[in-house]
């Protein structure tokens, strides 16, 4: 199944499927609740180049994801990357902001390009707190907020558990030398509002 994605049914049956599998279950699943949405083709890549699109080949595209057309004047048009688990509702993994996709509508396919988003849309803030004791030695509270790239980021990085506080300690250590991370307390990975 390398261009050919399986039927909806079969992706829900089996709870699994690449990115033009996850593509068309959601398109079917929104068809079911009565929106319109569309596969989209694209080149999922960080750094790409600009394409003659005036040539079709295959290879402009490596990534599928899906449309979904303004409804009625209240929802402005959207992509939606099943495959982004880490992203919330509405934000885009990196890898697909400025690329040029084909939409594939039931009139045929039209050539969107997916704006990048502006700096002001991710970012990290670290709040820091330290308290020297009598013998010199510190303990420093850090509360890091995150958004946008950062945030997926934040997400996939300390998506396992029994990772965090080691994950932690290589951070603070290489700031201040050996530091020993006491613990952790972050929002569940899979809360996408937190």
């Amino acid at each position: 199944h390398g261009y050919k994605p399986y039927q909806a049914s079969a992706i829900f049956a089996r709870s699994f499927g690449d990115c033009k599998d996850k593509a068309i279950l959601f398109n079917t699943m929104a068809g079911e609740a009565g929106i319109k949405s569309w596969p989209v083709l694209i080149q999922g890549e960080e750094r790409r180049g600009e394409f003659d699109m005036s040539v079709p080949l295959t290879n402009y595209f490596n990534h599928c994801i899906s449309w979904v057309p303004e409804l009625d004047g209240q929802f402005v048009g959207m992509f939606v990357d099943g495959t982004a688990q880490f992203s919330t509702f509405g934000e885009l993994p990196s890898m697909d902001y400025g690329a040029t996709t084909l939409v594939a509508t039931a009139d045929g396919g039209k050539l969107v390009s997916i704006p990048y988003r502006g700096p002001e849309a991710n970012g990290a803030v670290e709040r820091m707190s330290l308290r020297l004791d009598e013998h010199g030695d510190a303990a420093v509270q850090a509360r890091i907020e995150f958004k946008g790239d950062n945030a997926y980021g934040a997400r996939w990085q300390y998506a396992n558990p029994g990772e965090r506080t080691e994950k932690f300690e290589e951070q603070y250590g290489r700031q201040f030398g050996g530091a020993e991370v006491e613990s952790v307390s972050l929002p569940p990975v899979d809360d996408l509002d937190s």
